[in-house]
């Protein structure tokens, strides 16, 4: 999802679907291209597939990959103008931002500011994988993250599911999105539902914030 926000228009849009065994073309032509980020594996057999897609200044990955720990570096947003990143993990992970670590559970939704530098180190699961999705928000980060740490993370299965869910509306099948998925603001609604969601009284935790995502 890296683009410099001064060379886009909402019209542009690029996407892919692509299977790696190496990790060093895997971080060439993925990490630092499309997530502006380093991916080091913890050592045996590398495997890495992806399915991406940018759209304008935002963008969604979804990457299936062996254990390992992806980092990205912080002030991105002079770069890539206003955004901030949401992750969905499905397995076990240790988010780090700065020397606070959080452990990341199943189902766990971080949502991150723009200038954030972080590192994740992924675990794998059972079918001894690591499921992630990485997407990247254009525009104003919502008012939960102006804490020091620039970091909300939940545990909620639902809000993952939807985040989820908007995603693949704009991810590729084998090739390219198509025009009538290209034209949605998928990352309009992404960025309405996390604002509205993480923007509720956090005594509302659990099933009855949930709720209001329907």
């Amino acid at each position: 999802m890296r683009r410099q926000a001064s060379h886009v228009t909402p019209d542009d849009s690029v996407s892919g679907s692509i299977l790696y065994a190496n990790a060093d073309a895997f971080g060439r032509q993925v990490c630092e291209s499309v997530l502006g980020a380093s991916f080091v594996p913890d050592g045996g057999e590398f495997r890495a597939a992806i399915r991406f897609s940018v759209v304008g200044s935002s963008g969604a990955a979804h990457l299936r990959i062996t254990p390992g720990v992806l980092t990205r570096r912080g002030g991105l947003c002079s770069v890539m103008g206003a955004h901030f990143l949401v992750l969905v993990l499905r397995g076990n992970g240790l988010l780090t931002i700065g020397q606070a670590g959080r452990p990341l559970s199943p189902n766990s939704v971080a949502v991150i500011s723009g200038a954030q530098g972080f590192s994740l180190a992924l675990s794998s699961g059972p079918a001894g994988s690591c499921e992630l999705d990485l997407l990247q928000v254009a525009g104003v980060e919502p008012p939960a993250l102006a804490g020091e740490s620039g970091v909300v993370v939940t545990t909620s299965a639902s809000f993952a599911d939807y985040i989820v869910g908007l995603a693949e509306l704009v991810q590729p099948e084998g090739g390219e999105i198509g025009p009538c998925r290209r034209d949605i603001p998928v990352f309009d609604y992404i960025g309405a539902a996390v604002r509205d969601y993480l923007g509720q009284d956090e005594a509302e935790e659990g099933l009855h914030r949930d709720h209001g995502l329907y």
